[in-house]
């Protein structure tokens, strides 16, 4: 399995865990709960398949002069894997 589709299939499995769990029991009330056990299921993922992946919850990036704050970035031991904007993803 190449590492965008096994890092696409431990997306969806950590947001299906995520709703069907936590936000079906009603422990979700906002967007930071949201953020907060999707990225802690998202975790549990990589550790599962013994990835070493940092997670980063809305940091600011600046390239230039443009400042962007994405909800998640997902980082390996090297660079910058995918981070999300606001419901639109990029995948390096």
């Amino acid at each position: 399995m190449n590492r965008r589709s096994l890092l696409r299939e431990q997306l969806i499995e950590a947001w299906w865990t995520t709703i069907e769990h936590q936000y079906r029991g009603q422990l979700i009330n906002s967007e930071r709960g949201l953020q907060v056990y999707f990225c802690a299921a998202l975790l549990g993922a990589f550790e599962r398949k013994g990835l070493k992946r940092r997670l980063f919850v809305e940091p600011r990036l600046a390239a230039d002069a443009e400042r962007r704050y994405p909800d998640v970035v997902i980082c390996n031991t090297r660079s910058i894997i995918r981070h999300v904007i606001k419901g639109l993803s990029d995948t390096r």
